[in-house]
């Protein structure tokens, strides 16, 4: 297995804009913009695969430029995995699929006392990703950041 995604991460790149949006209940819609990249001319993207390890995820849906795309999700006791059929046909050298993600958790966004704490699932990047762009956006009743970590940037 490991040969396998060795061969494909030299086949294909990708990029990731990820938005993450609190509800004022710390209910969390997400959803991952992603351009998977031919890096050579005669490969062809047939699949996307998002697996979600520890968190709870629901209302789950996918759409490339011509619409929604069917999803298979399957629930196991610790993760879910989304699968994905990419119907665009890209092949040759600089092809990009471009699908979007769309789901909800609760498991994001939690409150003890007074305080929202917000985790963000942590980012597992592999060599082929070359953007991985994430933002945040909470209702302002939240009031200001305590604290944050890792410490970003600012864009």
């Amino acid at each position: 297995m490991g040969s396998s995604k060795t061969f494909a991460q030299e086949q294909f790149e990708t990029q990731y804009d990820i938005q993450y949006k609190v509800g004022s209940d710390g209910q969390t819609s997400v959803q991952q913009n992603i351009s998977i990249i031919n890096k050579q001319k005669d490969v062809l993207a047939t699949t996307y695969v998002l697996t979600v390890k520890q968190m709870e995820i629901y209302d789950v849906s996918a759409e490339d430029r011509k619409g929604t795309i069917e999803t298979d999700v399957k629930t196991s006791s610790n993760e879910t995995t989304v699968r994905v059929t990419l119907r665009n046909q890209a092949i040759g050298l600089g092809k990009q699929n471009d699908i979007s993600l769309f789901y909800k958790s609760k498991q994001i966004a939690s409150k003890i006392g007074e305080i929202w704490n917000i985790n963000i699932p942590p980012v597992e990047a592999s060599d082929s990703t070359s953007k991985y762009n994430v933002s945040l956006t909470i209702p302002h009743e939240f009031g200001p950041k305590i604290y944050i970590s890792p410490n970003v940037g600012s864009t």
